[in-house]
């Protein structure tokens, strides 16, 4: 897992294995799409749906708390 602060340092966030492995595949060289691409391979037997709808989610909820800075095309095309 991971924690992470926001700005303030008054809150605190914690990702599971799966949530610190997107968050660590995000580093500004691999994207989104590419970040999907690698997890419908480690994790065959998810279907490719969940897989999107939860690191959509997840990424979403980071860019919320400001966590993580939106490039500006952060959506699959």
């Amino acid at each position: 897992g991971l924690f992470l602060t926001d700005q303030t340092g008054e809150s605190v966030y914690h990702l599971n294995l799966v949530g610190a492995g997107v968050w660590r595949l995000l580093d500004g060289e691999c994207g989104l799409d590419e970040a999907k691409t690698l997890l419908h391979s480690a994790f065959p037997d998810v279907s490719t749906d969940q897989i999107d709808r939860d690191t959509d989610r997840l990424v979403q909820d980071l860019v919320d708390q400001g966590l993580l800075i939106q490039p500006e095309k952060l959506e699959t095309a």
